[in-house]
């Protein structure tokens, strides 16, 4: 039965995934949104806020053990996984076109990349900062309004507008009509798809993981991340199978400044920040990743496909070094 939940709840996943994509396109096509917006707000915002909303509520109103777990777990896990798995999962879209070069705006992705690595250090480092709270709660002030500021940044430039080219799903299989409110129906309608089947799937590879024997410390650290974020950027790989990198990368990027800042702030405001050793590697490395990408954009001033591949293998140095 476990092994069947998995594999249904991976099928609502991608569903769940191609309606996204389907609907957000359309959105940005009708509201003459640009790739930025789309890609690095709507998107990235959108399949990150179901998640986020969970640690969350348990930092607000967890018990002290389940906040510093939380802490070191959902909040760090996210921008760990896309520093590494995100991008991992973009490039093996690119080879898989065959574009040994990703042609896209490095623009965007050097615009999100440098908020995030002047945003997320700090964080880290305030870790090893035991009694500085006022400091802690400055830092924290100081990302909501970094956030703002880079929702302003987005809006404001603007850039090449999103065309879908595609007839919304709900319009095509369901004859409603092709309108704003069904890709807002539809949009609403996949991440509920979406929280549903992440939920399922969690706890059967939960499941699954303690009848195969791997131990309760190994699923929280590397196994759960994986499992309640890579699902939803299996959009990014869609839209990079369809040659959108633009909307691949800021699913991944954008999602990337949201969770270094908006959960971040949270923890450094509602928790002692105790997140650990494992929590500062994954920091550490999460930043690694991002500047590996920020790298070739600019010494070399493109995206190698195979080098994104190369990023998965900083999840697997992270394995090496916990345990």
């Amino acid at each position: 039965m476990e092994v069947v939940l998995f594999f249904a709840s991976l099928i609502g996943i991608l569903i769940s995934a191609e309606l996204f994509t389907n609907a957000v396109e359309d959105i940005g096509d009708r509201l003459n949104l640009s790739h930025g917006v789309v890609g690095s707000l709507l998107a990235a915002v959108g399949t990150a806020l179901p998640e986020t909303l969970v640690p969350i509520v348990a930092l607000l109103f967890g018990s002290p053990s389940a906040k510093e777990h939380i802490a070191n777990g959902a909040i760090l896990g996210a921008p760990f996984m896309l520093a590494t798995l995100g991008f991992l999962i973009i490039g093996l879209s690119s080879i898989l076109r065959g574009d040994k070069v990703i042609n896209t705006d490095t623009f965007l992705i050097r615009r999100d990349l440098t908020f995030f690595t002047l945003f997320f250090p700090p964080a880290i480092l305030l870790a090893f900062l035991e009694d500085f709270h006022l400091l802690k709660i400055l830092f924290a002030i100081l990302l909501l309004v970094g956030y703002a500021y880079y929702i302003y940044h987005v809006l404001k430039e603007g850039g090449e507008t999103v065309e879908s080219g595609e007839v919304l799903h709900f319009s095509k299989y369901f004859k409603m009509p092709e309108n704003l409110f069904t890709s807002a129906v539809q949009l609403v309608s996949s991440l509920l798809v979406l929280l549903v089947s992440v939920e399922i799937f969690v706890h059967s590879l939960e499941n699954l993981s303690h009848s195969l024997g791997i131990t309760p410390l190994v699923f929280s650290l590397l196994v759960s991340p994986v499992a309640t974020e890579l699902p939803e950027k299996f959009n990014s790989f869609l839209w990079g199978i369809k040659g959108k990198y633009e909307l691949a990368f800021g699913n991944i990027t954008g999602a990337m400044v949201f969770q270094s800042t908006i959960p971040v702030s949270v923890g450094l405001l509602f928790t002692d920040w105790d997140i650990g050793g494992s929590g500062i590697i994954a920091g550490f490395i999460a930043l690694l990743g991002s500047l590996s990408v920020l790298y070739q954009i600019r010494f070399k001033g493109k995206v190698y496909g195979y080098l994104l591949v190369l990023n998965g293998l900083l999840y697997l140095l992270y394995m090496f070094l916990v345990f």
